[in-house]
């Protein structure tokens, strides 16, 4: 094969290789907690059309309450959030929790 033709298919291959994979963005989620299971690194938030979320909270995410940082274990049900995740599988993972509390 000529130099042309091998660098026609080596850039049709980095573009086929691009133009599937999966980007990840990361999104936010406002709710109120309904349940947290600290040992599970779960909590479920309802937003404000009443529908649950179930996250998983990453092992590096960083938790503020009114900008403090704080464990998951701080959080209480009933509290105003907002959750940063990406989907990784079957599930949503929060990198970033800001809890404001009045």
């Amino acid at each position: 094969m000529n130099p042309i033709r091998i660098s026609i298919v080596i850039l049709f291959a980095v573009a086929l290789v691009l133009a599937f994979a999966a980007p990840s963005y990361a999104a936010d989620q406002d709710g109120k907690i309904k349940s947290i299971q600290v040992d599970k690194k779960t909590f479920t938030l309802t937003d404000k059309d009443g529908r649950d979320h179930n996250f998983t909270v990453a092992a590096t995410a960083k938790i503020l309450i009114n900008d403090r940082e704080s464990k998951l274990a701080d959080l209480k049900v009933g509290d105003m959030l907002t959750a940063t995740w990406e989907q990784r599988g079957d599930r949503r993972e929060v990198s970033k929790i800001d809890c404001k509390r009045k």
